[in-house]
């Protein structure tokens, strides 16, 4: 947890993307970075990625409910 600027901000660790990837949770939004996109997949076939946790990663952002979810890149349509 990380609490800055009045927001408490949690780290959840969202590997698949690359083995370290990160999202970032706050109250009503998720910050998902390279893990999620605005459209598209972000699972490289790369020796870094591994779509087992690519896909655990998917469902357990999934299972935070409804909220914002802010990418980190490509937008939203």
């Amino acid at each position: 947890m990380i609490e800055a600027a009045g927001l408490a901000i949690t780290v959840l660790a969202t590997p698949g993307h690359t083995a370290d990837s990160l999202s970032f949770l706050l109250e009503d939004a998720v910050l998902t970075a390279d893990s999620v996109l605005g459209r598209g997949t972000t699972f490289w076939t790369r020796t870094t990625a591994s779509l087992t946790d690519y896909l655990e990663s998917l469902h357990r952002l999934r299972g935070l409910g409804q909220r914002t979810v802010l990418p980190g890149t490509a937008g939203i349509d």
